[in-house]
């Protein structure tokens, strides 16, 4: 926890707001000119010496009352202000200033979601998924809201054959590339013994082949600029289990799998580290129809321990983790986000 104190006969607050931020709010009658000046301290001060960033809103009555709505109106610039504090920075640990993280499947659900988690936790993103116009919302809502830089760069990944130099056009674009989330997927549903070769092998392009051909990009540019760097793979409960009629993304999700723990043996030499999360039954607009069948529901809900459906955002702290300093001794593993379903007989 950081405790502050604000200079300039307590005409200004400094409030804690969120992970690793400050909010300057400023008393009415106070003067413009110091105002600007402490804030004008930023990387000099806050900044420098404990990896905050502070933010100042407009001129409000009272600095106790800062509401969240009040914040996001705010510019969201990098800054601090002449204080005095104590305390520990143990969340330094999770800080992600500095450091870009591409993410596929981001244009909407749990690859938006870890996207936004990432960008409030410091970290620009590229957003990458098929459809233009979901990444270029989710782009203006994660630079609205987080304050950090977004792209959104269209690409299907069944298009194997372009995944390596698509990569390397998002490094030719957005520069260094610190963080990989593979989080893309499909699933075709069908009796096995009748699926056809093309559609198992489109699963498998998706879900697999993209993920290893995007992970080669990456140890191959994090070589190059002599950088550590993380892979999260999105895995799944069928990385453990299985279900009828999905066979397909089933291959996927245990070769992901295997994959995420063959990379974190073979590529540690290179500092880099890689690790799979596995989401329970998630609600998102993909699982809409799931959720809608009474049956199905009733079904998740009974082998669900914690009684509900996982919410996107509540994947984001085990992705900061694996993605941060804090995740640094932690390689070649899968974590289950999933309210107790893996651990229920």
């Amino acid at each position: 926890m950081l405790h502050i104190l604000a200079s300039a006969a307590l005409q200004f607050s400094l409030l804690p707001f969120g992970y690793g931020q400050i909010l300057l709010v400023a008393a009415r009658d106070a003067v413009p000119e110091v105002f600007d000046q402490l804030y004008a301290l930023s990387q000099r001060q806050l900044f420098q010496l404990a990896k905050v960033r502070c933010h100042r809103c407009c001129i409000i009555a009272k600095p106790d009352s800062v509401s969240k709505s009040v914040f996001l109106r705010t510019q969201r610039l990098a800054g601090g202000v002449d204080l005095w504090f104590t305390g520990g920075m143990d969340r330094a640990l999770f800080d992600l200033l500095g450091r870009t993280a591409l993410v596929t499947g981001a244009g909407r659900g749990i690859g938006l979601a870890l996207a936004r988690g990432l960008a409030d936790h410091g970290a620009d993103v590229v957003l990458v998924a098929r459809t233009a116009e979901q990444l270029e919302a989710g782009k203006r809502r994660i630079e609205d809201e987080t304050g950090r830089k977004a792209w959104g760069l269209p690409f299907d990944l069944s298009n194997t054959a372009g995944v390596a130099p698509f990569f390397d056009r998002v490094v030719e674009e957005v520069g260094a590339v610190d963080i990989l989330v593979n989080c893309a997927g499909v699933n075709l549903r069908g009796t096995t013994e009748d699926v056809a070769p093309e559609t198992f092998r489109r699963v498998m392009d998706v879900n697999l082949t993209a993920a290893l051909m995007l992970s080669q990009a990456f140890c191959r540019h994090r070589k190059q600029v002599s950088r550590p760097g993380r892979i999260i793979n999105i895995g799944s409960l069928l990385c453990q289990a299985a279900r009828a009629t999905i066979a397909a993304y089933t291959c996927s999700k245990t070769g992901l799998l295997g994959l995420t723990k063959t990379l974190a043996v073979e590529w540690a030499k290179y500092d880099i580290n890689v690790n799979a999360i596995g989401p329970g039954y998630i609600d998102t607009e993909l699982t809409a129809p799931l959720k809608a069948d009474a049956n199905f529901d009733r079904w998740v809900l009974t082998n669900t321990p914690l009684g509900r459906w996982g919410r996107p955002g509540e994947l984001v702290g085990v992705a900061v983790l694996l993605a941060s300093q804090a995740g640094d001794f932690i390689t070649g593993q899968i974590f289950y986000v999933d309210g107790g379903w893996t651990a229920l007989l």
